[in-house]
């Protein structure tokens, strides 16, 4: 239900004030570009990676080559799930802005913003934090998993440079404060969660959440992704809307769904 000041309201959860204003443009050129290596697999993102890193490295440790090579599967697994994320926001912001174009008082908009709203929690708390309390035959990954992973490996985390590094990789990168910041900007999205979404801890008092706490998160788990996937591989992975080749709105629906859910492949090029 829509109040008059256009924030959506919910038996257990209310998002504060209007959603976003809704300008959006795709760029059809970057829509059909996928960088090559990122549809690549894992064996050749992490030979990819190894060669990145001997280049860096004075002396090259014996166990860093399968440190990477778990690193590859991990981030090629989160990759498709922050694409996923970032599609979902696109996604509705322009069928929302199509709909409201048509007729600006159709219900289906804000029940989608609910929809949304709770799907776009759930991506962002479970790529920040998923794998915290798994047992030990279980491999899960996250992004607070893979931060904790390079926390452990001090040679990776200086500037670095040479013709085969991005400009951004020549700074020091500290893995524990960037978990503790997205930790800290996704706690009240945690505690609606558990309270509100995934219903498991009904008792305590669900936090209020504005519109632009949700683009907020959605936006550094998108930059952190990018900025230790890159650090990792040296592999600039897309995983923006308007990098990955969703065409509109409507492509998802023409796509089998777990072809949707689980990222990208060489197909979406043709």
């Amino acid at each position: 239900r829509t109040q008059a000041n256009g924030s959506l309201t919910h038996p257990f959860w209310s998002i504060s004030g209007p959603p976003p204003v809704i300008l959006l443009t795709m760029s059809t050129a970057a829509a059909a570009t996928v960088s090559a290596m990122s549809l690549a697999g894992p064996a050749e993102l992490t030979r990819d990676a190894v060669a990145f890193w001997r280049r860096q490295l004075s002396a090259f440790p014996g166990d860093l080559e399968g440190w990477l090579g778990d690193r590859v599967s991990e981030v090629q697994f989160l990759w498709g799930h922050v694409v996923r994320m970032n599609g979902s926001q696109g996604m509705w912001k322009e069928l929302t802005e199509s709909l409201e174009e048509r007729d600006p008082t159709n219900a289906w908009t804000r029940h989608y913003d609910g929809i949304y709203f709770e799907s776009q929690v759930l991506h962002i708390t479970r790529l920040v934090r998923a794998g915290q309390r798994t047992a030990a035959e279980q491999h899960p990954s996250s992004l607070g998993l893979l931060l904790r992973a390079f926390a452990t490996r001090q040679e990776l985390l200086g500037p670095i440079t040479g013709p085969f590094a991005a400009e951004s990789l020549n700074v020091h990168a500290d893995p524990l404060a960037d978990l503790g910041q997205l930790e800290q900007m996704i706690s009240d999205l945690m505690d609606l969660r558990n309270r509100a979404v995934a219903h498991i801890d009904i008792g305590e008092p669900v936090p209020s959440i504005e519109w632009n706490d949700l683009e907020e998160a959605t936006e550094a788990v998108t930059s952190t992704f990018e900025r230790y996937s890159l650090r990792l591989t040296g592999v600039n992975y897309k995983v923006r809307y308007e990098d990955t080749p969703w065409r509109d709105w409507q492509s998802v629906f023409r796509e089998p769904v777990f072809k949707v859910r689980l990222g990208l492949d060489a197909s979406e090029l043709e």
